[in-house]
């Protein structure tokens, strides 16, 4: 019996490291390999110790047999783990952060395909896929490769515009992790005549006021709101106005002392968005305020009953700290 086990295990062992897909760990290595072999890069944002859907995503594709198959010959796999504990060295953790910065990587897991050189060619967000349809999104990023290269290797205005189509036609989950690829068009265009200077300016700005009033819309503050709304409406770009009117809105809703002060700041909202340019943001804010005031009464209700809240924790707070100070 034990010679027969320790067969089976030397022949695992054997077998393992011919069919096991290989990860590496270090982003400058995976590039190097990557050039040598001209193969795209298979990066996977994870985390190791704490999140429930990339150990799924591990134990459910990137650990079976038929992903080994697909990946053999066609990647270099490169694993980027962001533990919560202590299990990695904290230089190793500073550079693996560094890279979720680099790449904007805003969920887990992420999995990027790259260039040798580290620019996005596709990915996919979650772990909630079929193995086929795993390998769709990484054949996909493979297939990229040959466009960008091609793109890459055009000169002047003809190789700018082939970026921009390029970056373009990314999927939603890739695009945004696209950065270096955005800061290459963006400047080889100073003219910004594709636009995506101006694109990101907007970005940019539509992330500043989410930070701004993130707290404000916490502590439900309308007076601060709106103070906020009129410090930035002069600067505002069209493109996130309809964001500064829904943070208007807001404001009047939290302000509200009755059904009718509700019904009209459903009326101001929908008099401001109709004179604004149409847009995607403007239609998708436009539904969700239309949404909140779809039953008046009812929302009163649900204000008055979070006003309520508010004032018996502040009532609650007050005689923790009065029993304190005794």
């Amino acid at each position: 019996m034990f010679e027969k086990a320790f067969t089976l295990a030397a022949l695992a062992a054997l077998v393992c490291p011919a069919l096991c897909a290989e990860w590496l760990t270090d982003f400058e290595a995976a590039k190097q390999k990557a050039a040598a072999e001209h193969k795209p890069i298979i990066m996977d944002f994870t985390g190791s110790d704490w999140c429930g859907a990339c150990m799924h995503l591990h134990s459910t594709v990137f650990e079976k047999p038929e992903f080994d198959a697909f990946v053999k010959d066609r990647f270099v796999l490169l694993e980027i783990d962001c533990p919560h504990g202590d299990k990695m060295p904290k230089a190793e953790k500073a550079r693996n952060e560094a890279l979720v910065t680099r790449y904007a990587v805003h969920a887990f897991p992420t999995v990027l395909v790259l260039s040798p050189n580290g620019d996005v060619t596709g990915g996919f967000l979650g772990s909630g896929f079929s193995m086929d349809k795993i390998q769709q999104e990484l054949q996909q990023g493979l297939d990229n490769l040959a466009k960008l290269e091609h793109a890459q290797s055009l000169t002047g205005q003809e190789k700018l515009k082939a970026l921009g189509e390029f970056y373009n036609a990314l999927n939603n989950d890739a695009r945004p992790c696209a950065v270096s690829l955005e800061e290459q068009i963006i400047q080889a265009d100073p003219q910004d005549t594709l636009g995506f200077g101006h694109r990101r300016a907007v970005e940019r700005q539509r992330s500043d006021i989410k930070k701004r009033t993130l707290m404000l819309m916490q502590w439900r503050d309308p007076q601060r709101i709106m103070a906020v709304v009129r410090e930035l409406q002069p600067t505002v770009m069209p493109e996130n106005l309809p964001m500064l009117m829904e943070l208007k809105t807001t404001a009047s809703v939290l302000a509200a002392q009755s059904e009718d002060d509700l019904i009209k700041a459903r009326d101001a909202m929908r008099a401001e968005m109709a004179v604004l340019p149409d847009s995607p943001e403007k239609t998708d804010i436009a539904k969700r305020l239309d949404a909140t005031f779809s039953d008046i009464h009812h929302l009163y209700l649900q204000l008055q009953a979070t006003r309520a809240r508010q004032a018996e924790l502040e009532r609650m707070t007050e005689e923790a700290i009065e029993k304190q100070k005794q």
